[in-house]
């Protein structure tokens, strides 16, 4: 059972035009991690769960870079990495895509999840193919080694961290049905 959760979103806030013909934020992303959150709370709620919101836009600073100095951001995260002391804790780097962003899955479907990962973990492979066999179409995807979250938390702290890009074109339903099941599968391949 995991004692800690954190959840990250670099990319929370849109510019004024919140266009979307230039994605300077994930749209999905901020609905996806309170999704994750309130279904966790339910489902497990004696694992505490951290949830950071990027509180600037991409065009001005890339949260998913490292940055001089320090933003706000980067310190809350450094801050709960250094007050947490067990091997029980999972980060999520939580991100969403446009329709057509990843292609399509091995079944030729528009994915309604994509897993950025750093470092092979035997349990991702796992999760997607749980995912695929319930219906749900995701692929995993080797992520970039310049994401400073998912970076810092493998190299400095062995925190297990991948990067999840949510369809901006799920529905509600579709997106409840994703995270329930994700939480899941998730807690049971984190025995």
């Amino acid at each position: 059972m995991l004692t800690y959760l954190i959840l990250t979103v670099p990319h929370a806030v849109c510019d004024i035009t919140n266009s979307n013909k230039n994605h300077t934020c994930d749209f999905l992303a901020p609905k996806s991690a309170h999704k994750i959150n309130e279904l966790w709370r339910q489902i497990f709620p004696d694992t505490k769960i951290f949830l950071i919101y990027g509180d600037i836009n991409r065009k001005l600073v890339d949260l998913n870079r490292q940055q001089k100095p320090m933003p706000r951001f980067h310190q809350k995260l450094h801050n709960i990495f250094t007050k947490i002391q067990t091997s029980h804790i999972l980060l999520w780097d939580i991100h969403s895509f446009p329709y057509g962003s990843f292609g399509k899955t091995s079944s030729k479907e528009e994915p309604w999840l994509v897993i950025l990962y750093r470092k092979k973990y035997s349990w991702i492979k796992l999760l997607i193919d749980a995912l695929q066999k319930k219906g749900y179409p995701c692929k995993a995807v080797l992520g970039d080694r310049s994401n400073y979250i998912i970076q810092t938390a493998h190299q400095h702290y062995n925190i297990p961290s991948i990067l999840l890009e949510f369809n901006e074109n799920l529905s509600d339903n579709q997106l409840h049905l994703l995270v329930f099941k994700l939480i899941n599968i998730t807690s049971e391949l984190m025995k």
